[in-house]
């Protein structure tokens, strides 16, 4: 259910990217990270159902003339089990 959105332009604030996601589905919660009140160009964005989730990440996206990429979060366990099969 949630996402790593990376890539953002530092302009993108949470309302407009936050209507962008709002088409896939409920969003439980979105987030971009700041540093300072400045955006570090990336988030995190919460559906509050996991096919909305899957279906944000079909495709290319756009905000703007930007494009930004939406990929699963995952976690640590996930990430160490898939570094050990990539090997």
């Amino acid at each position: 259910k949630k996402l790593f959105v990376g890539g953002l332009s530092v302009k993108v604030g949470e309302i407009p990217l936050r209507k962008y996601f709002e088409q896939f589905g409920e969003i439980e919660r979105l987030v971009i990270v700041k540093d300072q009140g400045v955006s570090k160009g990336y988030g995190f964005v919460t559906f509050k159902d996991p096919k909305d989730a899957q279906r944000a990440t079909q495709g290319r996206h756009y905000l703007g003339d930007k494009s930004f990429s939406c990929t699963y979060l995952l976690t640590e366990k996930q990430a160490k089990k898939q570094t050990l099969a990539d090997k």
